[in-house]
């Protein structure tokens, strides 16, 4: 149990960076295709 302990401490202790890392990636995606949407349905302008 004290080596899982310690295990779990370190992947929670690189959680974050690659937290940070997939927000980014999904922050950029869901941008991506909000666009498309939002082109599609030419209501860009109130959103931006």
């Amino acid at each position: 149990m004290g080596v899982g302990t310690v295990d779990g401490r370190r992947v929670m202790a690189s959680v974050p960076v690659s937290v940070t890392t997939d927000a980014a990636l999904t922050r950029c995606v869901l941008h991506g295709v909000a666009r498309r949407y939002v082109d599609q349905m030419d209501i860009s302008s109130s959103l931006c």
